[in-house]
C-alpha cells in the first residue's frame, strides 16, 4: 500500500476471508492447476493442485471448528 505522499506503508491488518472466499480461492487454484497453461511447467500445476486441496482440507478444519466455537470468518494475518 501507499500512502498519499507515495510512500509504500505496511498492512499490518488482518486479512478476513470467509468459508466462500477461501472456498473461490481453492477453485481457481484448481482450474490454473489443471489448466494447459502450465504443460511447460507441470511443478507450478502440481503445486496449484496441492495448494487447492490443502485449502479445502484446512476448510473442514474450519468448520468442524466453527461448529465448536460459532465462529463465522477465519482471520488471517499479512
Amino acid at each position: 500500500m501507499t500512502d498519499a505522499t507515495g510512500n509504500s506503508t505496511p498492512n499490518n491488518r488482518p486479512m478476513v476471508l470467509t468459508a466462500v472466499d477461501i472456498g473461490a480461492l481453492a477453485d481457481r487454484l484448481a482450474a490454473r492447476g489443471a489448466s494447459q497453461f502450465f504443460l511447460d511447467s507441470p511443478e507450478t500445476g502440481r503445486d496449484m493442485t496441492t495448494a487447492s486441496r490443502t485449502l479445502r482440507r484446512l476448510m473442514k478444519l474450519v468448520q468442524s471448528i466453527h461448529v465448536i466455537s460459532d465462529t463465522t470468518a477465519v482471520e488471517l494475518i499479512d
